[in-house]
């Protein structure tokens, strides 16, 4: 089972604007959605 831990990143305007753009299209349900699929796509799933 994987563990959850929670962080806080800062972002500039234009990475949060895009964040929310995606998530107000429907593509993701969520911000946390699209960082954890940006994250998956560095491979780093695999750790």
């Amino acid at each position: 089972m994987n563990t959850v831990k929670e962080i806080s990143v800062v972002l500039p305007t234009e990475m949060v604007a895009v964040i929310r753009g995606v998530v107000a299209s429907g593509e993701f349900a969520s911000s946390i959605e699209v960082v954890q699929d940006a994250v998956d796509a560095w491979g780093v799933d695999a750790l």
